[in-house]
């Protein structure tokens, strides 16, 4: 099986990748997650991919065993999911950002997030990151520079101001749906 070519007795989560083409296939997909876990073969499921609300409140709302984290994409097209973040915050789901520094290039270069970042003597990313895990965020970083992970995990030793964290807050509700 998978879990004896990975060597071990379960997984810590499981996600789906995303949706299905449809509700009903979706969380049928959702019950074999839910049988893993009661199984013991996994501890936690979650979801990806998700940027509509309804489709999320439905999943979420036939779960025996509720998503524990939800992974989507953080950008400004979909205003940051901002009420899919507040379903998030009011059923204990985590959310867990990515492509934060891809998708957001206009906020690693805007003043609030320079200043900060020059008053503070971090990178702009290093700034963003901090703002994300205030808001309440878990960040999913991915890189293959021993620098750049020794940055991200850095950003826990930040000093972020109630200041700082207002100026980024009104920058980013600019392009919030």
């Amino acid at each position: 099986t998978s879990l004896k070519n990975l060597g071990v007795e379960y997984l810590d989560s499981l996600l789906l990748h995303s949706p299905l083409r449809s509700l009903e296939k979706t969380i049928e997909a959702w019950r074999c997650f839910e049988e893993a876990v009661d199984e013991g073969l996994v501890r936690f499921i979650g979801l990806s991919n998700c940027s509509d609300l309804p489709t999320l409140q439905c999943i979420y709302a036939a779960a025996r065993h509720k998503p524990r984290f939800l992974q989507n994409r953080f950008y400004a097209d979909t205003g940051y999911d901002a009420e899919i973040r507040d379903f998030c915050v009011e059923n204990g789901v985590v959310y867990q950002a990515f492509w934060t520094l891809t998708a957001n290039p206009h906020i690693l270069r805007s003043s609030p997030v320079s200043r900060a970042a020059s008053r503070l003597e971090a990178s702009p990313a290093q700034i963003w990151y901090r703002y994300l895990l205030e808001k309440g965020m878990m960040v999913l970083t991915g890189t293959s520079s021993q620098a750049h992970m020794e940055e991200d995990v850095d950003v826990l030793t930040i000093d972020f101001s109630r200041e700082d964290f207002d100026a980024i807050d009104n920058e980013v509700a600019k392009y919030t749906l």
